[in-house]
């Protein structure tokens, strides 16, 4: 658990919520509230790295979620770790945006695995037996991980992007 600052505010009108208004006579009270927080909007836990990410995953997922980060280590070995829209990512640039990263995810069944629309593309042959999104495959929690496959995915992204 972690305590969240935030801010309880008691509007005076019924004008939509402006922060830069905070200061002015349309709100009462502007008071600092600490609370344990667990869960974000969605519900999902908030996690404050990759491992506590894992950690809460049920077994197999874990580690199916560690093959698929030992698959995109392996192609990419500088790689960083990150969250991402609080769920594990490698940044193949170091600060770049979105577009040079994997994000995997686990869930019930499978694990989510999002190299990006360019990847999915490429590899889209070899991915059919998959259930697939426009940036995104679900690799089934019961059937062994196409681990050459991911490596290949990685590589090619990064030959696309230019990392090394």
């Amino acid at each position: 658990m972690r305590l969240i600052q935030s801010w309880l505010v008691f509007a005076k009108s019924t004008k939509p919520f402006d922060l830069a208004k905070c200061l002015n006579e349309n709100y009462l009270l502007l008071i600092p509230v600490l609370s344990i927080a667990e869960t974000v909007v969605s519900g999902a836990n908030q996690f404050i790295s990759v491992e506590e990410n894992f950690d809460s995953q049920p077994e197999e997922t874990k580690r199916m979620l560690s093959e698929l980060k030992a698959c995109i280590l392996k192609a990419a070995p500088k790689a960083s770790e990150l969250l991402n829209y609080n769920i594990p990512a490698y940044a193949l640039i170091e600060g770049d945006k979105r577009e040079a990263q994997f994000m995997i995810a686990g869930y019930k069944n499978h694990v989510g695995f999002y190299p990006h629309p360019t990847t999915m593309e490429q590899f889209d042959l070899e991915l059919k037996s998959y259930k697939k999104g426009e940036g995104s495959v679900q690799f089934p929690l019961d059937k062994p991980l196409p681990k050459e496959l991911i490596v290949n995915m990685v590589k090619y992204r990064m030959a696309l992007l230019g990392a090394s």
